[in-house]
């Protein structure tokens, strides 16, 4: 049995998979970036970034909403220039990943819907990408209707490009 709608979607994911693993290996550069500042900086401030693991289970805690107050409780406050970068720190890498980054994500996949969606706004047809000859092909007109007055004068010589020697020199 064909169901029509996990069709869209396996199409869907199929045409974004390719710009979303682009976004996923720029996303993970930039944890990594987050993930070893807060290891390098405020690690020997937190026990919740004292080893690069630990770093990065409290910074995927925290994109899951889970430990903000604890993740802002554990930060040191004997030293009021971490405390402060600590909290913007946190503050950063949330809003960046939560907000930006969790959009764009869902951008690229309902980009990869329309597209889907309008090919198949008429019914389904091949997903394969169509070259300008299939197009152009698709323009001509029927074997039925190139007898027609209207057909004829379309296709008559006059009205075709004149491509003579004086238009593409030989030298």
């Amino acid at each position: 049995m064909f169901i029509f709608s996990l069709q869209i979607l396996i199409l869907t994911l199929k045409r974004s998979a390719p710009n979303i693993m682009r976004f996923m290996t720029c996303a993970i550069v930039l944890y990594a970036g987050f993930l070893i500042a807060g290891w390098v900086i405020i690690g020997p401030y937190s026990m919740k970034f004292r080893t690069l693991a630990e770093s990065s289970e409290a910074l995927f805690s925290l994109l899951n909403g889970d430990d903000m107050f604890a993740t802002f409780y554990t930060i040191n406050d004997s030293n009021t220039v971490i405390k402060v970068f600590g909290t913007v720190y946190i503050y950063l890498f949330v809003s960046l990943f939560i907000y930006v980054v969790l959009s764009l994500f869902i951008a690229i996949i309902m980009d990869a819907y329309e597209v889907v969606k309008d090919r198949y706004s008429d019914g389904l047809r091949s997903m394969e990408k169509r070259g300008c000859l299939h197009d152009f092909l698709e323009m001509i007109p029927p074997p039925s209707e190139l007898g027609s007055p209207t057909t004829r004068s379309a296709y008559a010589p006059s009205n075709l490009l004149n491509l003579g020697s004086n238009h593409f020199p030989i030298h």
